[in-house]
């Protein structure tokens, strides 16, 4: 989340890849910080997203806390297991 912008993707490999079902997954890819420290994930018929979104509270930051999601996009019937 971009304080200026508000949701996007900031890196995405392939390009375009996730883009266009992005608002149906956001809330998911850019969760609420009660969620923050879970195993979360959504699937769609094209992936799954897989995500750890973490809350480092700090008054430095401009909102008291940065939030970031680290996830991976798999292909449909991939087990999320190993990750």
């Amino acid at each position: 989340f971009d304080n200026q912008t508000g949701p996007r993707i900031t890196v995405e490999v392939p390009s375009g890849f996730l883009s266009p079902e992005f608002e149906e997954v956001s809330k998911i890819v850019i969760p609420k910080p009660f969620l923050c420290g879970s195993l979360v994930s959504v699937t769609r018929p094209r992936f799954t997203v897989l995500g750890f979104p973490v809350l480092l509270r700090n008054p430095k930051y401009h909102r008291n806390a940065l939030l970031f999601n680290f996830g991976f996009v798999l292909a449909p019937g991939v087990s999320s297991e190993p990750y």
